[in-house]
């Protein structure tokens, strides 16, 4: 009895225990699985594309060191130009001097054989008082005036003897004016005004510098946020794969134990498991690389103490976009790329040294004239009186000659000049080649990437059409695991090539906006350069959309670029005919004045809509157009979603080629929004940006 009770006893225990340690295992189960399901913000931050932009320009060292560039040329012009600032010279002295005199000196003071004593040179004695103040201007045809006064009090062994001296001390004083005009050298307005030039060439192209800078950090920016998309979405893809061969691996198991399938299929599909999660944190470590690369951007030195959070993007990748035409892109990389002006503008800057380096050639040939009232008194107020009473005039002209012998120094500064010219224009050549290389290269990757994205999405279709194939015979009895494997992984590279893909075209429409100049204006940012000490930070004013909170996930802000963009290539393919190429059409400089009411998404029947802005014209490059507005319409709205157009704000300033709406028979079904006042164009026709 005793050893059933043991026994019975051992039983009740290991059941204890086995019930205990199911307890445990379940809430672990249940904590894990709380931890796996718990919000994302815990442990991440959403940020978006506008988002990531904000803070470059907020943080980014680099921009704040280029911001500071203009401001300081624009001090180097202020202190080139007070040159041209009136100078005031003041002086006051005393002097005692105790002088032998020789003989010649001794008999021209007075002096007689009885004075005489001794053979001792007799010492003459002087206490003077010598002030000067004068006020001094140049100008910038290089004239310089000099009014000033000289005051003397002197008190000396000569006038000490009363008579002959009519006054001790004696108080001279001179009251009168200067001018010196060089007539070769350094003569001229453009010559002394050399130096302002250039400083202010400097600030232009420090600015342009500071936009170029600006451009390339925007174009670094985006670029590395869709990075951080493509890996956070390809991340999310290896580990829904690790949940497909998950269940393979347990399917696997139920048919090896009902005896339809062999334990080697069970372990292929286990391997599967094992090497996706290898795959997953691959792309896991991936997606910590492409966060950090764009904080790297983002992110300053105050940031060194901040908590880590994972970034999740939110955003979509476009599937097609229109390849802009060539030379349009050229045109506007010419009137818009700022390194490309920079090249520009230091030919000028060379110019001016050029020109101020042949003037330094010449001698140095002056023009100098005074006029001046002398007067000489018992005390300064007589001394003054006396002479605006015209005691004493005194004038003088005359011109003064130097030049140095062999002039070497202005020759060689010559040479100098003029090779930097040669090196500036062979940098514009430069630039001229990089800019349409540059044009060229960025509309072949986006021709390419086009064609990516749709090859990208057929293997995908066909690679799921497969799979679904390979799980019906799978469930069917007639496939094998090995099959389903290799199929699923088909799939998993199918989805990896197209979201790589779509990656790079929305990268390659970066590209395009960079290399065309129109980056920062599409993306309303400005350099924001200021001369003020405050500092300012470039301006970025993001379009705002509204929208409500079930439909911001699939709106994702998908603003979209180029002047009317990601209208699908085969929708432009069947506007019109081949003609269409040959169009007529305007470009013109305008200025927004007023823009029709921007239709709501949820309320329009199709896919996009047109709306008509009214535009000032500033220019007519192009063509002829002779009112003084335009009415030009634009699409807001596309793939049903609000375009970066919707969101141009009046005053705004761009340059566009435009044609008549009316050469696009096919737009006629659009639903347009005209609600602008026409009375400066006169509705006469509405224009469409060139296609």
């Amino acid at each position: 009895m005793e050893q059933l009770y043991e026994h019975s006893r051992c039983q009740r225990l290991v059941m204890t225990l086995t019930l205990l340690l199911c307890i445990l295992a379940t809430a672990t189960a249940d904590a894990q699985e709380a931890a796996d399901s718990a919000p994302i913000a815990a442990t991440s931050a959403n940020i978006t594309l506008d988002q990531a932009i904000e803070a470059l320009l907020r943080n980014n060292l680099r921009l704040k060191v280029e911001r500071l560039n203009p401001q300081i040329e624009a001090d180097r012009m202020v202190m080139a130009s007070s040159e041209f600032d009136p100078e005031m010279r003041l002086s006051g002295t005393y002097e005692s001097i105790n002088r032998p005199q020789n003989t010649r000196e001794f008999v021209a003071t007075g002096g007689t054989n009885e004075d005489l004593g001794f053979n001792v040179p007799r010492i003459f004695e002087e206490n003077n008082w010598r002030y000067n103040a004068a006020v001094v201007q140049k100008w910038k045809l290089g004239t310089e005036v000099e009014f000033g006064t000289r005051l003397e009090s002197l008190d000396n062994t000569l006038n000490r003897q009363l008579p002959p001296s009519l006054y001790n001390p004696e108080y001279f004083s001179f009251t009168g004016v200067t001018v010196s005009q060089p007539l070769l050298r350094d003569g001229g307005i453009k010559s002394n005004t050399a130096k302002i030039r250039i400083a202010s060439m400097d600030r232009e192209i420090a600015a342009l510098g500071g936009v170029a800078t600006l451009s390339s950090a925007v174009a670094n920016t985006i670029k590395a946020y869709y990075d951080l998309v493509f890996a956070y979405n390809d991340m999310r893809a290896k580990q829904e794969a690790i949940t497909v061969a998950q269940q393979l691996y347990s399917e696997n198991k139920k048919r090896n134990t009902m005896g339809v399938m062999t334990a080697f299929e069970v372990t292929e599909a286990e391997v599967a498991v094992s090497v996706r999660t290898e795959e997953a944190l691959v792309a896991t470590a991936v997606y910590t690389e492409r966060q950090n690369a764009l904080r790297l951007l983002i992110e300053g030195a105050e940031n060194d103490e901040s908590p880590y959070f994972d970034l999740v993007p939110e955003a979509l990748l476009v599937s097609e976009a229109v390849v802009p035409d060539r030379d349009a892109l050229m045109r506007n990389a010419m009137m818009n790329r700022a390194d490309y002006q920079v090249a520009r503008k230091q030919i000028d800057r060379e110019q001016i040294k050029v020109a101020y380096s042949k003037n330094q050639l010449w001698p140095q040939l002056n023009l100098q004239a005074s006029y001046g009232l002398n007067g000489l008194d018992s005390g300064y107020q007589d001394s003054y009186g006396r002479a605006f009473e015209q005691q004493g005039e005194q004038w003088s002209v005359g011109i003064v000659f130097s030049h140095p012998i062999g002039n070497r120094k202005a020759k060689k500064a010559l040479a100098i000049a003029q090779k930097e010219m040669e090196q500036a224009l062979l940098n514009l050549k430069q630039a001229e080649l990089t800019l349409k290389l540059e044009v060229d290269t960025a509309l072949s990757r986006l021709t390419t990437n086009n064609q990516r994205v749709q090859t990208a999405q057929n293997s995908q279709r066909l690679a799921k059409a497969a799979l679904e194939n390979e799980n019906r015979l799978l469930d069917a009895g007639r496939g094998t695991s090995y099959s389903t494997l290799r199929v699923q992984d088909q799939v998993n590279a199918a989805g990896t090539r197209l979201l790589e893909a779509k990656t790079d075209l929305q990268k390659s429409l970066v590209d395009v906006s960079l290399v065309g100049g129109t980056l920062l204006e599409q993306n309303n940012i400005s350099f924001g350069e200021s001369q003020s000490d405050e500092n300012p930070p470039p301006v970025f004013d993001p379009p705002v959309t509204e929208i409500s909170a079930s439909a911001k996930v699939d709106d994702q802000r998908q603003l979209l670029d180029l002047e009317e963009a990601f209208t699908t290539a085969k929708e432009i393919e069947a506007k019109e005919s081949a003609g269409d190429s040959d169009k007529e059409s305007l470009i013109v400089r305008v200025e927004l004045i007023e823009k029709s009411d921007i239709p709501e998404v949820a309320s329009l029947k199709g896919e996009r809509a047109l709306s008509v802005f009214e535009y000032k014209v500033l220019e007519v490059q192009q063509g002829d157009y002779a009112l003084p507005a335009i009415s030009i319409g634009h699409f807001v709205v596309q793939d049903r979603r609000l375009t970066s157009l919707a969101h141009r704000k009046a005053g705004k300033r761009v340059t566009l080629e435009v044609v008549p709406l009316s050469d696009y028979p096919s737009l006629g079904d659009l639903e347009i929004v005209d609600t602008v006042d026409h009375s400066q164009s006169e509705q006469a026709v509405i224009y469409i940006p060139k296609i």
